[in-house]
């Protein structure tokens, strides 16, 4: 059971997990681990870390998380479904 289930591990998804974390929200990151930038050889906007490659920024982020105890899984979000008191997801795992 989690608070908070984010689909997608990015740059928005891992900031959302790690504020959530700090907050001490039980938290589940869901990633399929194909990022639409992972082609990219730098991003840039990112306070202190312009010019990291994409998948670096990933590695840090999901390292940072680990320290508030937040979970990630590698796969898909293929299916959520509204029970009477909690949302359910189905995740397609690798």
């Amino acid at each position: 059971m989690y608070d908070v289930v984010i689909v997608g591990g990015g740059p928005a998804g891992l900031s959302a997990a790690l504020i959530l974390g700090r907050c001490r929200r039980r938290v589940l990151l869901c990633d399929a681990g194909s990022p639409r930038n992972a082609r990219a050889k730098a991003l840039h906007g990112f306070f202190t870390r312009d010019g990291t490659p994409p998948l670096e920024l990933v590695r840090l982020g999901r390292e940072e998380l680990c320290q508030y105890g937040i979970e990630t899984r590698n796969g898909t979000v293929t299916a959520v479904d509204r029970g009477s008191a909690r949302f359910e997801i189905v995740i397609d795992e690798r």
